[in-house]
């Protein structure tokens, strides 16, 4: 009887354990796939020129991170909103190529190959960027890219 009881007893623990892990995996597919709907409209908006619907993407308090530059930092989206002004203008027909990324909870990680055309100078940058997402937004941003040599 106490073998039965035992076996019970740890058989709801187990339920109980699966039944936490479940819905821990279930928050982390949903947060992972957030983070995926977000990037996905990034990446449309940056190929469509497209600086309302980029700017949406980023969180009011935004913090963007450059450790190869980091003059570069800045917070919040007015930054933004100039930094890709003057990109779109620099070179008219910046694309961005997404090339694979990799999503854990609320952070991704994003292999880019930008490129575009002035004149005669051409972009070609490749780097990875590093986003923590909240409520479909991008609340933090760290960037290594780098120009092709």
């Amino acid at each position: 009887m106490r073998h039965l009881v035992s076996v019970i007893i740890i058989g709801s623990f187990l339920i109980i354990a699966c039944n936490r892990v479940t819905q821990d995996n279930k928050a982390k597919n949903h947060m992972e796939q957030e983070a995926i709907l977000v990037i996905k409209k990034l990446h449309k908006a940056m190929n469509e020129h497209n600086l309302d619907a980029m700017i949406d993407c980023v969180d009011p308090d935004y913090i963007s991170e450059q450790p190869f530059y980091p003059a570069r930092n800045f917070v919040g989206q007015e930054q933004m909103r100039n930094n890709w002004t003057q990109i779109w203008s620099d070179y008219p027909d910046f694309a961005s190529n997404l090339k694979r990324y990799s999503v854990s909870n609320d952070t991704i990680w994003l292999e880019w190959h930008w490129t575009g055309t002035q004149d005669t100078t051409h972009l070609n940058v490749v780097g990875v960027a590093i986003f923590k997402i909240k409520e479909r937004r991008i609340i933090n941003g760290r960037l290594f890219m780098n120009p092709v040599e």
